[in-house]
């Protein structure tokens, strides 16, 4: 299911792990995951982290209570560019949450290098993540984190006609352009240069997720 507690603005699926007790909780768990993988890893008071795909900055203005720094987010959305600078204004927060607007995909040299990066359901609708992770390590700092909560494809999914299917219908659905098997992720995410940390499979948590896909969290850092 997608979950909205009161007042948030996140559009993204409510996770049910065993310590949720309602909606709420639901739609901020894959937000207390990202924080607890964050907080005592980004450098205190100077902290640099990028949501990539931020929308109307729901989860940029949660990590700027957690983390102490400075939140960026991108979004191609001039709309949604322009709630989330709102939402920032009203609580407070335009010294420290800025939203850019423009593709993930294709980030300016001048934009600073981030300690770390966090997507939520974006880089699936990237049209190339192979050509997408490159360019976020390059943004990265040495030694910095990247973690990506998506949709990954599973090998089961393929050659069955039903759930080609339900794949395409999946793809066409939500404009879905880079739907791949973890196996691929982890090889081209080498390949750019990163080493997965954690694999944190969040499938069965995912009422709506059905049988189509795996959603996992990935934290990856540089390779040294």
């Amino acid at each position: 299911m997608v979950a909205e507690s009161p007042g948030s603005d996140a559009i993204h699926r409510g996770v049910w792990t065993p310590d949720v007790a309602n909606s709420a909780e639901a739609m901020d768990t894959v937000n207390r995951l990202m924080i607890e993988r964050l907080r005592d890893y980004v450098p205190q008071g100077s902290a640099r982290v990028l949501d990539l795909g931020c929308g109307v900055g729901a989860t940029m203005v949660r990590l700027a209570h957690e983390v102490d720094g400075f939140i960026s987010g991108v979004t191609i959305s001039r709309v949604q560019a322009e709630i989330a600078a709102k939402r920032f204004a009203r609580d407070g927060l335009t010294d420290r949450c800025h939203v850019i607007c423009a593709d993930f995909a294709e980030l300016l040299p001048a934009e600073p290098r981030y300690d770390a990066m966090v997507a939520v359901e974006a880089v699936v609708h990237s049209p190339s993540l192979e050509n997408l992770l490159p360019s976020l390590v390059d943004r990265l700092r040495p030694g910095g984190r990247l973690i990506l909560c998506d949709d990954w494809m599973t090998e089961k999914d393929r050659g069955l006609a039903a759930r080609e299917r339900c794949l395409d219908q999946f793809r066409a659905g939500w404009r879905i352009g880079s739907l791949h098997t973890v196996a691929e992720l982890v090889a081209m995410s080498e390949r750019a240069g990163l080493r997965m940390v954690e694999d944190l499979d969040l499938t069965s948590y995912c009422a709506s997720v059905g049988h189509a896909t795996a959603w996992s969290s990935w934290p990856w850092v540089p390779q040294p």
